[in-house]
């Protein structure tokens, strides 16, 4: 990946995210945390990202960067001519999106490990596959795998907060980032189709 292309997923994740700390940002992107530092350093130089610090540290992208990165990810799905891959992806999350959603309710009113396990692995197989022709060409996506795999594996040893505790790397968080990432790519908004 050169070094404009890890600017440019870095950007976009911060995107996704609304606002990151570098560490999250290097783990989301798979690159080493210096380089995601001095990358955001350089675009604080320049005006493009704003760092907060304090109780609540991390990064954000400026509006006019945010605004500018809006029309580079269009020229990107243009270049790679991946709109069709995308449009796919999205058409198959969102009946998965739906499921996902009542899964989520379910256990967090039962919370019965052994119902749930079975549910959420065959939710994963299925949004893996549906995921699979985009992490051909946007390498960012297979890092969302990763971490879906990881939080299904902490899920699987008994650890409760793997399923949808917020702000905590759960199989949760990780799908409200693809979808927002999926919404991000099309250049929509959500809508009622996406359980807005």
């Amino acid at each position: 990946m050169t070094s404009i292309e890890t600017k440019f997923v870095i950007f976009h994740l911060l995107r996704v995210n609304g606002f990151a700390t570098t560490g999250a940002i290097a783990a989301m992107a798979r690159v080493p945390e210096a380089t995601v530092e001095e990358c955001l350093r350089a675009a604080e130089t320049a005006g493009e990202v704003v760092h907060r610090s304090g109780r609540i540290t991390g990064w954000r992208l400026a509006p006019q960067a945010a605004s500018d990165h809006t029309a580079r990810v269009r020229g990107l799905i243009a270049d790679l001519a991946c709109q069709a891959r995308v449009e796919t992806a999205y058409s198959e999350f969102l009946p998965l999106n739906q499921g996902f959603k009542e899964f989520c309710t379910h256990w967090q009113a039962d919370r019965d490990l052994a119902d749930a396990l079975p549910r959420l692995k065959g939710i994963h197989t299925e949004v893996t596959s549906a995921l699979a022709s985009v992490c051909e060409v946007l390498p960012w996506y297979s890092g969302y795998l990763t971490r879906l795999n990881s939080a299904l594996q902490r899920a699987e040893a008994g650890d409760p907060d793997a399923f949808t505790k917020p702000l905590s790397d759960s199989y949760h968080d990780v799908w409200m980032e693809i979808h927002q990432d999926l919404l991000l790519l099309l250049g929509r908004e959500r809508g009622a189709a996406d359980g807005s």
